[in-house]
């Protein structure tokens, strides 16, 4: 209410193909957007080698069509997180805002990279959790959380993001869809399909780094689990 009372944020409004009216606030103009992203970014990771190493990463790993090294990208942001928070929202029974806190990790990651990405963009066939327009390409991300970590739990979640994936991917141009499963325990993505491939995490050991291994196919997957 102070930042509208304030004049950092406005209301608008969108009028559907039924006539309803929606009420929403957005900032007023690009300055303010780019102000409030930077103190949202000050207090939101804890280096600001995050802005130095993943931007420049994040963006060689599009140009390249790494889809693998984005999930690296992403995770290690997950590791500079400030998660002063985390705890609390990890009591909540509604994993709602859980969810939202990585969905907003992984936005100001790209928003900072200077990339055309959009929140929940409106559609008329259900809104992706992330919209990233790039190269004439839709990437779609689709993201749930696991709290409690649990290999059937993981899976479950997994399988509801394929889910909503399908509702809405054939009203986007030239999508690319991704699907996250994140491990609330270690704050890691650790099952992603990329297109129709499914691929699980395998943890750093000693000096192996971390990667991403080729399980199956969705259609696999998506049957195994039944």
């Amino acid at each position: 209410m102070f930042l509208y009372q304030a004049g950092y944020l406005t209301q608008r409004q969108i009028i559907d193909e039924n006539g309803n009216v929606e009420h929403y606030l957005t900032y007023p103009n690009n300055e303010v957007r780019a102000a409030m992203f930077q103190l949202t970014r000050n207090n939101f990771y804890s280096s600001f080698k995050v802005k130095d190493r993943n931007m420049v990463e994040l963006a060689k790993c599009l140009k390249n069509e790494d889809y693998i090294g984005v999930l690296h990208v992403f995770n290690y942001a997950f590791s500079k997180i400030v998660y002063n928070d985390y705890t609390a929202l990890c009591k909540k029974k509604d994993e709602t805002p859980l969810e939202c806190f990585y969905r907003n990790s992984i936005y100001f990651l790209m928003y900072f990279a200077q990339l055309d990405v959009d929140v929940e963009p409106r559609g008329d066939i259900g809104r992706p959790d992330i919209l990233l327009r790039y190269d004439k390409k839709e990437i779609l991300f689709e993201l749930k959380i696991s709290k409690y970590g649990t290999v059937a739990n993981v899976k479950t979640k997994f399988c509801e993001a394929i889910e909503q994936m399908n509702k809405y991917i054939d009203s986007h141009e030239n999508p690319i869809p991704i699907c996250l499963a994140i491990d609330g325990k270690i704050r890691r993505i650790v099952l992603a399909s990329i297109g129709d491939d499914v691929f699980r995490r395998t943890p750093q050991s000693g000096k192996r780094p971390a990667t991403f291994t080729k399980v199956g196919t969705i259609d696999k997957f998506a049957r195994a689990k039944k």
